[in-house]
């Protein structure tokens, strides 16, 4: 399980493909709840979600979400990766036992997206604007198992590095909902609350 992280699918290629240019990080500092699931659709896509409470760079208290999808189309693959700030009023539930989500990241001024799909005929590798739309799910803790976590980890994927300094309590949670027009049904997740926890990310494209 990839969790606490989030992270992107691997992609069966070397890295220099997608590692071609960055731009500055954002930076996010997690103090509060924060959710996420990882589950992967009967038609093979993978997606990953995690919103969580914070405070941005500039330490306004705000409310950070990400969200990476992986599969495959005709003769390739295509990655989405998303990634911004949406109303506090989006992420709703003062105990992590039950956290919801609702927002629709395409009426968010600010909020980015990217698709990239790869070729497997000539591997090239082209990228445009990605996903948004609306997202409503639900987290309920599931009582299965609870970890108390301190971990510092960085990592590269086909469009981003993270690199995550964590101290947070979570529990095993199931998301159910919908997320950009997919059904999901019991997903595999976590929720929780952050201990003054950092995330960073630099855009590789």
């Amino acid at each position: 399980m990839r969790y606490p992280l989030v992270v992107a699918a691997l992609l069966l290629c070397p890295l220099e493909l997608f590692a071609q240019t960055s731009t500055p990080a954002t930076v996010f500092h997690s103090n509060g709840a924060f959710a996420q699931f990882l589950t992967i659709t009967p038609d093979g896509l993978e997606i990953i979600v995690q919103v969580q409470r914070g405070t941005d760079s500039s330490g306004n208290a705000s409310t950070f979400l990400i969200y990476d999808t992986f599969g495959p189309v005709t003769d390739g693959f295509v990655d989405t990766f998303a990634s911004g700030v949406i109303p506090d009023s989006a992420f709703q539930g003062g105990d992590p036992a039950h956290l919801s989500l609702n927002v629709d990241t395409s009426q968010l001024t600010g909020f980015s997206s990217t698709s990239c799909t790869l070729s497997n005929i000539d591997f090239s590798f082209t990228c445009g604007p990605g996903s948004v739309g609306l997202i409503q799910l639900d987290w309920q803790q599931d009582s299965f198992s609870s970890t108390h976590t301190v971990s510092n980890v960085q990592q590269t994927f086909a469009q981003f590095m993270s690199q995550q300094h964590t101290v947070a309590d979570t529990a095993s949670a199931l998301a159910t909902g919908s997320f950009l027009g997919v059904t999901i049904n019991s997903a595999s997740g976590q929720a929780g609350v952050n201990h003054n926890s950092t995330l960073q990310i630099v855009k590789l494209q």
